[in-house]
């Protein structure tokens, strides 16, 4: 008798959580959207159920005729491909600004973004911007094929930075590549805007166009969102071709999510900047593509000695926050450094540190500089589900089985006082 009354039990509570997870379930549904919502140059566009494996380069080429950005590596590697964001801040419902490379990014996760292309900047209809003006007055056009990225990489450093150094130009340009050899005078073109030889740019030249929204000079932001763009759209859901996206804005949804499709036939990938599709094209095939972009909870930043990081941050703010707190630690000074050899601008833009060791878990060959400076730094990744989290060291994190797990901060100590830390990098390239 007792056992059939526990048994009853069990397919009761069994029956409640079911119910429970239904009930999660049908919130989700009710609270997501199958429409896209941006802006492109000042225009606002709707996709509507748009498909997960197109990237936004694809979108602009061919549903815009937005062809002056080009397409040709799809690696991330060569810049033709540049546009410039301004998105949300999920961390403190500012805007975020700064350059992608086009090829990498998923059209689904430009939800609430303002989007800037070439097109957007100036023309021979319109009038040039004086970043364009600058590079054909210094014969840095060449065959025009990279100008494009170029133009609006320029731009994206001056929207930031108004004064640069020469230095900061140069640094800036690490994933462009001229085809034609005509490095410098194109070098020499973007220079001419430093602030050292005594020719920067007014910022006020910069916004070549009117906000849409309220005619006045575009300031990046508007009362209603990023350009007219609502930040508070639905999260995205979206199913073509056998394969789903979501865009979870919590933690919650998040590790529901991974539950429903850790187990079974699906094979999920987590996304932030997509950077990986660029180094491994042929991963997958994915019946399922979540989106953590805008999960708040993963951009917990803490000041050191330790500095925290959430999974969600991107290299290049992990560097700002490294030199930020390089008076702790000459340890950080030198972690920074090494960081803006990985890759490039437009890549550490997007990136996430987490992707990067997701990438050297899947692929041990993979030569992870994330992964071996931290090594050698002493830090300390937390892994956790819904219910379990767990703290380890960079080689164990290695052995850790991934399946419903995720990344959700690294811990980086300070050196102590008596020790040295420094890093190399052997390249085929160099960038000072």
């Amino acid at each position: 008798m007792a056992n059939a009354v526990g048994q009853a039990r069990t397919r009761a509570l069994s029956r409640s959580q079911a119910c429970v997870e239904d009930d999660l379930h049908d919130v989700m549904a009710a609270a997501v959207s199958a429409t896209l919502t941006f802006m492109v140059n000042g225009t606002q566009h709707e996709v509507r159920n748009p498909d997960p494996l197109m990237t936004l380069n694809e979108w602009l080429r061919s549903q815009r005729g937005l062809t002056g950005t080009k397409v040709m590596c799809g690696e991330g590697g060569c810049g033709c491909c540049v546009v410039m964001v301004t998105h949300p801040d999920p961390t403190n419902g500012g805007t975020l600004s700064y350059t992608v490379n086009s090829c990498l990014c998923p059209l689904c996760s430009v939800g609430g973004w303002t989007i800037t292309t070439v097109e957007g900047l100036g023309g021979q209809k319109a009038g040039f911007h004086p970043i364009q003006r600058r590079l054909a007055d210094f014969n840095g056009s060449q065959c025009g094929y990279c100008s494009p990225g170029m133009v609006v990489n320029m731009y994206g450093l001056l929207s930031a930075n108004p004064q640069p150094s020469q230095q900061e130009v140069e640094n800036h340009f690490d994933g462009h590549i001229c085809r034609c050899t005509g490095y410098r005078p194109i070098l020499d073109a973007m220079k001419s805007f430093a602030s050292d030889p005594g020719s920067c740019i007014d910022i006020e030249d910069l916004s070549k166009h009117l906000c849409p929204v309220n005619g006045q000079v575009c300031n990046g932001a508007a009362t209603n969102g990023v350009n007219g763009v609502h930040h508070n759209d639905p999260p995205l859901r979206c199913s073509q071709n056998g394969v789903s996206w979501y865009g979870p804005t919590t933690l919650e949804e998040l590790y529901s999510l991974l539950e429903q499709h850790s187990t079974g036939q699906d094979r999920y990938k987590l996304v932030c900047g997509n950077t990986a599709a660029g180094v491994y094209k042929t991963d997958g095939p994915f019946t399922c593509l979540i989106d953590v972009k805008t999960v708040a909870e993963l951009y917990i930043t803490q000041a050191g000695p330790p500095l925290v990081v959430g999974s969600a941050v991107s290299l290049s703010i992990l560097v700002d926050l490294l030199k930020t707190g390089s008076d702790q630690s000459p340890s950080y000074s030198m972690l920074a450094e090494h960081l803006c050899k990985v890759a490039n601008v437009s890549v550490r833009n997007v990136g996430s540190w987490a992707g990067n060791l997701m990438m050297k878990h899947t692929h041990p060959e993979f030569p992870s500089d994330v992964f071996t400076i931290m090594e050698a730094a002493g830090a300390k990744v937390t892994v956790g589900t819904r219910h379990v989290r767990e703290t380890v060291g960079m080689m164990n994190f290695l052995k850790m089985g991934m399946a419903g797990k995720l990344i959700l901060s690294m811990e980086i100590p300070a050196a102590l006082p008596s020790e040295v830390f420094k890093t190399y990098k052997v390249m085929p390239r160099s960038q000072l």
